[in-house]
């Protein structure tokens, strides 16, 4: 990996590069686990595994997909230590995360978002589409959705990192589908005015408002303040787990000092 091109920040125990083969260029994640995670795998698919088969469930149903191209793992004792998937690579595609990081620190124009606000209408089209067919992508977050400004707007938006989602019965239960909803919302209301989210659940439906949207957009909100941790139960967890991940059982746990990765933050700060 490290002789390959790279791409994006490396992740906690993940690396992702970009390798060209017979003309065709593909994106190479590779996940390394540390002992107490690699033993959640034993008698269990690897991540890597998990989002190659997600990808391939999700290519006939969406009008753009990221192709999966293979993966692979390494086990010892049934444990997956090291495992990789490639994809396909989607030239000039953006994430929305950064899109919405670039907004903020005013690396994009007004006319960008404005151009971006007028393309979404077609993604709530295609995660409507998703659920009809009972498909529950369960990581729906705006760092898992692409958009390719120049594409057509039908064929604009791709996802990716899906390695929890699963096909159930169609069409996706309420529960569910609310759940994507909401982590896609998380991001979108630091970008998008209300009504500007509003028109896109108008999209996700695909008719008028009626009195059973009440009760599913409280569902939605309801979800969202638990991605956020905005509610005392969330709230609570999430400091635990910062908390956990700081003692020494932690440390072994995840293979990192999280003290450590903040000091190396605040001196890359200082330079």
């Amino acid at each position: 990996m490290a002789a390959l091109e790279p791409l994006g920040e490396p992740g906690l125990r993940s690396r992702v590069a970009k390798v060209s083969l017979d003309g065709r260029a593909y994106a190479v994640k590779r996940y390394e686990y540390p002992t107490l995670y690699a033993a959640r795998t034993l008698l269990r698919r690897s991540r890597a595994r998990r989002e190659f088969e997600a990808l391939a469930l999700l290519a006939p149903l969406v009008p753009a997909p990221v192709r999966p191209a293979a993966w692979g793992e390494r086990r010892t004792l049934g444990l997956a230590f090291r495992s990789l998937v490639a994809t396909e690579f989607l030239e000039d595609a953006q994430d929305l995360k950064s899109l919405r990081i670039d907004f903020h620190h005013g690396r994009k124009t007004g006319e960008e978002r404005e151009r971006l606000v007028r393309a979404l209408p077609e993604l709530a089209r295609v995660v409507r589409r998703l659920h009809e067919a009972g498909f529950f992508a369960a990581t729906l977050f705006e760092k898992n959705v692409l958009w390719r400004r120049d594409a057509p707007p039908a064929q604009a938006f791709s996802l990716i990192d899906l390695p929890f989602a699963e096909k159930r019965a169609a069409p996706l239960d309420p529960a569910r589908a609310a759940y994507d909803l909401a982590c896609l919302d998380k991001g979108a209301r630091f970008v998008l005015r209300a009504s500007e989210r509003l028109s896109l659940y108008l999209a996700y439906k695909g008719s008028a408002l009626d009195e059973s949207d009440r009760s599913f957009l409280a569902r939605v909100a309801r979800e969202r303040a638990r991605r956020e941790h905005a509610t005392f139960f969330s709230s609570f967890l999430q400091k635990a787990k910062k908390r956990a991940k700081r003692t020494a059982a932690g440390k072994l746990a995840t293979g990192r000092d999280p003290e450590l990765r903040h000091r190396k933050q605040g001196s890359a700060g200082e330079v």
